[in-house]
């Protein structure tokens, strides 16, 4: 039997590495556990009707930007590496621990891997808000659809919903085409 606690407060990622989450380097960032994990992950604490990545999110949220689209797909990136903690949950007071330390990573990923941060010429926060409205109306179960005003896109609602595996192709081809061209 494998000894589990050889490498105690650590994770390990996907493509192996061991990492402390309370002492992340950018070297434990790899664009590979990030798009294997939120392939995995389900938005809306997997309280909608089918599966829907954290993945395709973002590919989402990187395809609505006005501009910094590296910035959009790895808004979420930390989620690739912590538990998800819903967001009403996660704002609470008694969570401020969490959001440091989710900011934290985040900000490592984007010093990885956004040649533009941190001075970027806007924000994603409003692609990530038309996303989750998109999101809401395709996703969810009709009779809560009406707790938010449908946006105004030209994006087909319902959407189809990528598998896990093709999220995470989908997010590592969008990684790999916006690496391109900010090169």
């Amino acid at each position: 039997m494998p000894n589990i606690h050889c490498n105690p407060g650590k994770i390990v990622t996907y493509t192996g590495k061991y990492v402390d989450l309370l002492h992340m380097s950018p070297e434990d960032i790899d664009i590979l556990d990030i798009a294997h994990g939120l392939s995995l992950k389900c938005r809306f604490s997997g309280q909608c009707l089918r599966f829907y990545s954290v993945a395709q999110h973002s590919c989402l949220v990187s395809d609505l930007a006005l501009c910094d689209p590296m910035l959009a797909l790895l808004h979420d990136s930390a989620e690739a590496y912590l538990p998800d903690i819903p967001t009403p949950l996660k704002h609470n007071d008694s969570f401020a621990w969490f959001r440091h330390m989710e900011s934290h990573i985040q900000d490592l990923v984007f010093r990885k891997f956004v040649r533009s941060y941190p001075d970027m010429c806007g924000s994603y926060a409003d692609a990530d808000r038309e996303a989750f409205l998109i999101e809401w109306h395709s996703v969810m179960p009709p009779e809560r659809r009406d707790l938010y005003e449908l946006p105004k896109t030209g994006l087909v609602i319902p959407f189809v919903c990528w598998s896990p595996d093709e999220s995470k192709s989908r997010f590592i081809r969008m990684f790999d085409d916006l690496h391109k061209e900010s090169n």
